[in-house]
């Protein structure tokens, strides 16, 4: 799936399968990093599309490790 085939607001599950990890290390990312763009609805996280995958490129180059250990 291409980037722009995503929705304009991510879901956990849409990050998950985008990065290829877990559900569990994706609401770990969601917890702990707050250099993730995210907002609420009620207790949903949901994610901008386009801010999500500019903080996963500059991750990506800077080769920052993006693991989480559940």
């Amino acid at each position: 799936m291409e980037r722009e085939d995503f929705p304009h607001t991510l879901t956990p599950k849409q990050v998950k399968e985008f990065m290829n990890i877990g559900i569990n290390q994706v609401y770990e990312l969601i917890r702990t990093r707050s250099d993730l763009p995210k907002f609420y609805i009620g207790r949903s996280p949901r994610i901008p599309r386009d801010a999500f995958f500019r903080w996963y490129d500059e991750r990506w180059m800077s080769n920052e490790k993006l693991e989480v250990e559940v």
